[in-house]
């Protein structure tokens, strides 16, 4: 038996939508880009399309190898990333990939290959795209995205061939549209007709390229959901892109203390992949404030996490909407429920939910200093709150049971059934502390009931 061996770790994706999108777009190192649907209907497998290079012409195509790929360094503050590796005929190919800002996204590509040798060079690249009701065939993630990344194009080739010519440049299945500038290379439509062969590509484009030594050629495409009407080009988009995050990063107030380029940019790129994670669903109302994977649910624990930091340097305007979401669109309005007053996600019922969610808002409330927005929250904390008081309650008088702390429930994902003291009494208490801090600050007189409770 052969030993085990450690691998290096390595980015799998990067997420390239800007906040409140409607979609998920992500880049992956095998130099593919998807772009996948929002909706709270399953939290993973819903439909998405996806633009993959290929290396070698359609019918001899071979996938890029995703554990060689290597990203540019990230200077943080915009989400554009920059892809290298190396194909068959020796030609060094990079791909430069963003979105731009809008509710559905384009997602536009630059592809640059260079002759590092004293000699000519020539070659022949596939870009194939295929759309998928379920989008595991597409990202070739299993569930979340948790596990090591493993790609396999072939996965590709079972899906149905719907895309085609709209003109010499442009291509679409009705679903989703793409369009390529070829630049120098030369760009041909491969139907399934001139490429029969099984699980390869086909209804695809074929770019030809020929290098002289140390010479460069490049060509782009965009994409997106829908028709590319309105669209402008790549480099019009990538300075609109820049403008726009560079806007944001601007409205930041707090930053690190030492001036090292690399802690800089981890900083902007922890605030940038913050802000992506608040996303606009199909089927619901309000920001969504998405977990960081390709999951669709959200867990109202979690989402406090990366929200009130967004708070803290300075990015409240960003917050406020997401945190409507978690106080006031998912709490419990039905008076003849037991659960009314309650605060959680529709897929989420942790018991510590309604507390985290009261801590989340009170701090968001006391970051924005916003009466206004303290009197739009201020029935919905005080219902918060009263549900917690009366699950405190169902505590009194049962045997084994402290009076005081929530009854048994459930604390986590796992489902286990008890008295979580920690990851819900601990994390209730703490949202009352923030409420009392809240309403204090405010000057509303439930201050005092709340700093009894």
């Amino acid at each position: 038996m052969s030993e085990p061996k450690w691998l290096l770790p390595r980015t799998s994706r990067v997420y390239l939508q800007g906040p409140f999108a409607r979609r998920l777009c992500l880049l992956f190192p095998d130099f593919k880009v998807c772009s996948l649907e929002l909706n709270y209907s399953r939290h993973v497998d819903l439909p998405g399309y996806a633009l993959t290079l290929l290396d070698g012409a359609p019918g001899e195509e071979s996938q890029l190898c995703y554990d060689k790929s290597v990203f540019d360094e990230v200077r943080g503050g915009e989400p554009v990333y920059t892809l290298r590796n190396k194909l068959k005929s020796g030609a060094c190919v990079s791909m430069t990939a963003f979105a731009d800002a809008a509710e559905n996204p384009a997602m536009y590509s630059e592809y640059r290959l260079y002759n590092p040798e004293n000699y000519e060079i020539s070659g022949s690249l596939t870009l194939f795209c295929r759309t998928a009701d379920l989008d595991h065939y597409i990202t070739n993630l299993r569930d979340t995205g948790y596990d090591p990344y493993i790609p396999n194009v072939k996965t590709q080739y079972m899906l149905p061939s719907l895309w085609k010519p709209v003109s010499c440049d442009t291509a679409s299945d009705g679903y989703a549209s793409c369009r390529v500038e070829p630049g120098k290379l030369k760009i041909t439509w491969v139907d399934s007709a001139a490429q029969p062969k099984h699980f390869a590509a086909s209804d695809c484009w074929r770019l030809d390229y020929t290098l002289a030594p140390g010479e460069s050629a490049g060509f782009t495409a965009v994409s997106r959901y829908g028709c590319l009407d309105g669209l402008c080009g790549y480099d019009a988009a990538y300075s609109n892109n820049i403008e726009f995050w560079r806007d944001i990063m601007a409205k930041v107030k707090i930053k690190p203390a030492s001036d090292a380029p690399r802690i800089q940019a981890m900083y902007r790129q922890l605030i940038v992949q913050s802000l992506q994670m608040l996303a606009k669903y199909d089927d619901m109302e309000g920001v969504i404030p998405r977990q960081g994977d390709v999951g669709r649910y959200c867990w109202s624990w979690e989402a406090p996490h990366y929200l009130l930091p967004l708070d803290r340097v300075g990015l409240s305007e960003y917050t406020t909407d997401a945190f409507r979401t978690l106080a006031a669109r998912w709490q419990n309005r039905d008076e003849s429920s037991p659960d009314y007053g309650r605060m959680m996600s529709p897929n989420v019922h942790w018991d510590n939910s309604t507390g985290k969610t009261l801590e989340g808002a009170a701090r968001h409330l006391l970051y924005t200093s916003d009466k206004a927005l303290f009197d739009e929250f201020r029935p919905h904390l005080l219902l918060g709150f009263e549900w917690c008081e009366k699950k405190r309650r169902e505590s009194e008088g049962k045997e084994g049971m402290t009076p005081g702390l929530f009854p048994e429930g459930r604390g986590s994902d796992w489902g286990e059934i008890g008295q979580h003291w920690t990851f819900t009494d601990a994390v209730n208490v703490s949202g009352y502390k923030w409420l009392y801090e809240c309403f204090e600050r405010f000057g509303d007189p439930e201050y005092l009931r709340i700093k009894a409770a």
